[in-house]
């Protein structure tokens, strides 16, 4: 399941983690950094967690592809939620189709959504992710597509991403594709647009770590993706304030987490061409 090096490199991080949350929050992501769908990994290392300290208090999955989430994990999440664990998802839906996600489904999965809202109990608990914008290749039809059919789903809040396309490693995956980013668009214009295009349905989109760098006649006043006030409407037994000890890092209000997945499985993943992920 895990060898011993990596066995003991991982405690210590996750040692770390629990010192630093003062040993009661164990918010666990599955995962930043591999799509749960795609390896048995990060179910692993779950498993490995619940079995050495005991169940998590909250999971949290990120995923693109929620079926195979599912197929994959259903048994061990309601192994856990039998015992108190809250269960919510940020689930990423861009429309870009298999030229920029490869193995990401196409067309989008609805089924795949409605089981996963299904499995959680509220739509809620689910936060979609649009994720990446990129300026020149998001459509704002195929967005207000998704967003019509994300509320007529009951979900509320989202969270969008301006994204980073500067990187040399992007810039080799996406190829030709890199030459139709349209760099003279204005974000702060494209951020209204998806803002107003939210509110006219009823979603609440909130941008990620750089709400900073927004301008300010765009009224954005909130940032980070699990935000204490989404967790209360997700679940009610969410506990009070004092289980987010912190923040994650400088600009965002997310509450401290643990990733157990792990870099290094871009290959096995869904080869997403805009991905940073070694």
């Amino acid at each position: 399941m895990i060898n011993y090096r990596n066995k003991n490199k991982f405690l210590h991080s996750y040692k770390q983690y629990l010192q630093l949350v003062n040993n009661k929050a164990t918010f666990i992501d599955i995962a930043r950094c591999i799509d749960p769908a795609c390896v048995e990994q990060p179910w692993n290392r779950l498993k490995f967690i619940a079995d050495e300290f005991g169940i998590p208090r909250v999971v949290q999955i990120w995923t693109k592809n929620p079926g195979d989430v599912l197929r994959r994990g259903q048994h061990l999440l309601n192994e856990f939620r039998k015992d108190g664990t809250i269960v919510i998802c940020q689930l990423t839906v861009t429309g870009f189709g298999p030229e920029f996600e490869p193995r990401v489904p196409w067309p989008v999965d609805w089924q795949g959504i409605d089981m996963m809202i299904d499995f959680l109990g509220t739509p809620r608990a689910l936060l979609w992710r649009y994720d990446p914008v990129i300026p020149g290749i998001s459509d704002l039809g195929m967005f207000e597509y998704l967003v019509r059919n994300f509320a007529q789903r009951g979900i509320t809040r989202a969270v969008y991403n301006r994204g980073e396309y500067g990187l040399e490693l992007v810039r080799k995956r996406m190829g030709h594709l890199y030459h139709r980013i349209d760099f003279t668009l204005d974000k702060n214009i494209l951020s209204h647009e998806i803002e107003q295009t939210g509110r006219d349905h009823g979603i609440e989109f909130l941008v990620l770590a750089e709400g900073e760098q927004l301008a300010k006649p765009l009224n954005v006043s909130s940032r980070g993706c699990w935000q204490y006030e989404w967790l209360v409407q997700a679940s009610d037994s969410f506990p009070s304030r004092d289980f987010l000890p912190g923040v994650f890092r400088p600009g965002c209000i997310c509450a401290p987490s643990f990733d157990i997945g792990h870099d290094g499985q871009y290959e096995h993943c869904h080869g997403c061409v805009y991905c940073f992920a070694v």
